[in-house]
């Protein structure tokens, strides 16, 4: 006696899979906008960059001080400010962030840390003119100068701490992501070996989660080196002459 089989037809339903090609395509067309887009940058930037030096003697690149309604544009300010203030700023930062990110992956109790984890991430928001100018009127008079005396108004320290102040948000949330995502068995090992907490969190979790804290401290660089609005109001003149 003969069995008919039973054909299943594995594809699914047409209309099901025209809307997942729809989404796949949608989902590749902003892939794809966003290199376009990232090209598109710099090719612009090349091309004015190119246009400004064809317009410029080359030595002007080179002059003492960045003053460009002079018409000096001199790179080693633009660079050693940069640097300074992003080493201020991450001196301020790094301490702070991990600091935190350890106290609220390994201390801080679950409602302590439902309050505290979305207060510095709000932190993150703060618009650079407002840190600018915090760092300008209160930085500046407050602490830079009771450091040093005779500090100007103006000054890159007081620059340097307001960004750090900006990027320690980034460095404690993805840090503190980081070290949570440590699996509790590595934890629960240390103890059972008779570690103390301290020793836990700084010699297990802390290099467990290596990458993740490198990862925050390389955007925090990244956007303490891209600030531009706090160093203009909190440095001013001073960063033109560094």
């Amino acid at each position: 006696m003969t069995q008919r089989a039973n054909v299943v037809d594995l594809a699914g339903n047409p209309r099901r899979r025209r809307r997942e090609q729809a989404i796949r395509w949608g989902f590749l067309a902003a892939g794809l906008s966003s290199i376009l887009v990232s090209l598109g940058i710099v090719v612009t930037l090349t091309g004015e960059a190119v246009r400004f030096l064809s317009h410029i003697d080359l030595h002007l690149l080179w002059e003492d001080g960045w003053f460009p309604r002079r018409g000096e544009f001199d790179i080693r300010t633009l660079v050693v400010g940069t640097l300074l203030t992003t080493a201020v700023a991450m001196a301020v930062a790094t301490p702070l962030g991990l600091g935190a990110a350890v106290y609220l992956a390994e201390y801080a109790r679950p409602g302590v840390r439902k309050v505290l984890k979305p207060t510095l991430e709000v932190l993150a928001g703060i618009p650079s003119v407002v840190l600018g100018f915090f760092a300008l009127t209160w930085i500046s008079p407050e602490i830079v100068k009771r450091i040093w005396s005779d500090a100007e108004g103006f000054n890159l320290a007081a620059a340097g701490i307001g960004i750090g102040i900006l990027v320690t948000p980034l460095v404690a949330s993805i840090a503190e992501d980081a070290m949570r995502a440590v699996p509790r068995s590595l934890r629960e090992a240390s103890y059972g070996l008779g570690a103390r907490k301290v020793t836990t969190s700084v010699r297990v979790v802390f290099p467990a989660a290596i990458s993740g804290i490198v990862a925050a401290l390389v955007i925090a660089v990244s956007r303490a080196i891209g600030e531009t609005m706090v160093v203009a109001i909190a440095a001013g003149d001073r960063a033109a002459r560094c």
